[in-house]
C-alpha cells in the first residue's frame, strides 16, 4: 500500500476520534464495539471496516472523515434533494440524492449514507482500474 494510503487510513481514524470527541483508540474501540487489538490491526493492515464505521457513526459526514474539512455532522435537510460528494485523493464523485416527501431525519440520513457508500464503491472501482 502506498504511503498516501497509509496516511488516509490514519487520517480517517484520527478524524473519527475528533468527531466523536475521543482521545484514545480504546475509547474508539468501545464505541465501535471492537477490541483495541482490532483498531491496532486496522493500522497494521492499513485498512479498516468502513461500512462498520458508517453504520456506527451515521451522523458523521464521510467528507469530514476523509478530508478533515467541512461540517463534521450531517445536517437534516428540508429540501427535496441534495448532493452528496465524496473525494479520495484526486478522485471526486458526486451524486444527487432525492427524498420522498415523507423522508425525515433518520430516513434522510440512511438515504445519504447509501449514496455515500455507492460513491465510495465507484471510487474504489475507478482506483482499481487505474491500478
Amino acid at each position: 500500500m502506498s504511503r498516501e494510503n497509509l496516511q488516509i487510513v490514519e487520517k480517517i481514524l484520527n478524524n473519527l476520534k475528533i468527531a466523536l470527541k475521543m482521545k484514545s483508540d480504546k475509547e474508539l474501540a468501545n464505541h465501535l464495539k471492537l477490541s483495541t487489538a482490532a483498531i491496532s490491526a486496522w493500522r497494521a493492515r492499513n485498512s479498516f471496516d468502513f461500512l462498520l464505521i458508517l453504520t456506527k457513526c451515521s451522523d458523521i459526514s464521510i467528507d469530514y472523515l476523509i478530508t478533515g474539512e467541512g461540517p463534521i455532522y450531517l445536517n437534516e435537510r428540508n429540501d427535496k434533494y441534495s448532493y452528496v460528494e465524496v473525494s479520495a485523493g484526486n478522485l471526486v464523485s458526486e451524486k444527487r440524492v432525492e427524498y420522498n416527501k415523507d423522508d425525515k431525519g433518520e430516513n434522510r440520513k440512511i438515504i445519504e449514507l447509501e449514496a455515500q457508500v455507492s460513491i465510495l464503491r465507484d471510487i474504489i472501482i475507478e482506483k482499481d482500474k487505474k491500478g
